[in-house]
């Protein structure tokens, strides 16, 4: 068969008698062919600086251990005086004399509502300055210096993730910012049973109580501030309009032409919907109107 070549095709691209090898087509719904076709899209970008606003400051766990035993050793007068109030609570009012209440009580928190309630006090002053333009001058209460949390023994994490953006704005200035510690796995079992307390995993300390000033040395020394970049002129009280607007822009790009999926199972429900309802037992058991 001169003329033809190894496929039973002659010059032409025709059959060659005899042949069964059909001529080559040219694919139309290959993954190639698919990845050619493509259409225009605009993707939204958005440069928005909350993305890191649930950093905590790091701690290595040396110094984590060590603030939990100062914790414990600062607390440990309070636990006593806990265990105490719960055992004449058992017995009759007048058979034992509760001790004296520690005066460390008044000036800590302990537990989310009231760390968290504190915390959001100080911070309605930067609030109320930013709403009506004006500084709130009013009598100083409760502050919040040092907050520790038990990060990784809170479960969900959504109730600590907060505490860095409001440990920020209950700062009263840029000098005298609230420090936010991050306790190591275990700490509220260790805080709980030496509170005599359940689920001791938030604390928050006034910066002036006696008995702590070591630890909040230490902690001054080792553990840094808490940064919210896009806060930071939240502390100028002539700063009035220091949010901005948001980076928006479109991002032109291409994206496939796909198939869509559910073309099949549309197809097939139709199909079924068209289907006459088969016959039923009590339809057959009818007799036809006469």
């Amino acid at each position: 068969m001169s003329g033809s070549n190894k496929n039973g095709t002659n010059k032409n691209g025709g059959l060659e008698k005899g042949s069964s090898v059909p001529p080559k087509k040219e694919a139309t719904g290959s993954l190639k062919d698919m990845e050619r076709k493509r259409r225009q899209v605009f993707k939204p970008v958005l440069d928005n600086p909350f993305t890191q606003s649930s950093l905590w400051p790091f701690v290595e766990p040396e110094i984590a251990g060590t603030i939990v035993d100062s914790l414990s050793a600062i607390l440990s007068g309070l636990g006593s005086y806990n265990r105490t109030v719960q055992e004449a609570a058992r017995l009759d009012k007048g058979s034992k004399q509760t001790p004296p209440e520690p005066e460390i009580k008044q000036h800590i928190t302990i537990g989310f509502n009231s760390t968290v309630e504190a915390l959001e006090k100080q911070a309605s002053i930067h609030r109320h300055r930013l709403t009506t333009k004006k500084h709130k001058p009013g009598k100083q209460g409760r502050y919040l210096k040092y907050v520790f949390v038990t990060k990784y023994d809170i479960t969900p994490a959504v109730l600590t993730n907060h505490f860095p953006v409001l440990a920020f704005t209950a700062s009263s200035s840029t000098e005298n910012k609230v420090k936010l510690v991050q306790l190591p796995r275990g700490s509220m079992a260790k805080l709980s049973e030496v509170l005599h307390m359940e689920n001791t995993g938030i604390l928050g300390f006034e910066a002036h109580i006696k008995e702590a000033q070591f630890l909040f040395k230490y902690v001054d020394e080792h553990i840094k501030d808490v940064e919210v970049p896009w806060l930071d002129g939240l502390f100028d009280p002539d700063n009035g309009d220091f949010f901005s607007k948001p980076a928006l822009s479109f991002l032109s790009t291409s994206a496939p032409i796909l198939p869509k999926k559910n073309d099949q199972k549309a197809k097939k429900k139709q199909a079924t919907t068209l289907e006459p309802p088969k016959p039923t037992e009590d339809n057959k058991k009818q007799k036809p109107d006469s």
